[in-house]
């Protein structure tokens, strides 16, 4: 595989890291993602490539969500109605399977699992930068849901499985690069990723 691809093995790692921890195989099942930056995008590939029922998307950003849309995704923006959305996108099993909160908003995360059928998994994987009051005895008692975290990646069983959807083309990182850009030009990289980008290079061999 191309440098360029082998870069995107870090924030893919962590995508699939979550996976991982999930324990679950999204054969059959339906999947949440709330964020659609280059964690959120590679986690909406994953669950293709592995079979998902369904994958929806939550993202703000138009740009994100046609990407999202681009691999299969039904996406839907949080200033929509949100609940009555997901009910309606999940109505069969009474909510979605599994839930990936990739934003690291305490807002999307409470959407996440709302979303959630009994029993179902919610990830977190986004940072949250402030405390969150979550409604337990709901939640994990009533509910019976299961909340994990997942924090970076596990070498080297994340990109042994990465290399080998790549190399069997069912996985296609390339596809999330919106910019390549000089050491240079560092700074406008970071602007970007607040607009209309997903992964942006820095390429040393850019003048």
């Amino acid at each position: 595989m191309s440098l360029e691809v082998g870069a995107l093995f870090e924030p893919a790692g962590v995508a699939m890291h979550s996976l991982l921890r999930s324990e679950h195989t999204l054969a059959g099942e339906s999947v949440i993602v709330a964020g659609g930056g280059p964690i959120g995008l590679v986690v909406v590939q994953l669950a293709q490539a592995l079979g998902a029922r369904q994958v929806v998307v939550m993202e703000p950003n138009p740009f994100r969500r046609a990407m999202a849309e681009r691999w299969g995704a039904v996406t839907f923006s949080p200033d929509d109605d949100v609940d009555s959305w997901c009910r309606e996108s999940a109505s069969d099993r009474g909510g979605f399977d599994v839930g990936f909160e990739c934003s690291g908003a305490p807002a999307a995360l409470e959407v996440v699992m709302r979303s959630l059928r009994r029993e179902a998994t919610v990830m977190c994987v986004g940072i949250l930068h402030a405390p969150l009051q979550l409604d337990l005895t709901h939640y994990a008692i009533k509910q019976g849901m299961t909340i994990k975290g997942s924090f970076g990646r596990s070498l080297w069983a994340t990109w042994d499985r990465l290399a080998a959807l790549v190399s069997s083309e069912r996985l296609d990182l390339e596809s999330l690069i919106t910019h390549r850009l000089s050491l240079a030009d560092s700074g406008e990289a970071l602007g970007l990723l607040e607009g209309d980008a997903a992964k942006v290079l820095l390429l040393p061999r850019l003048a």
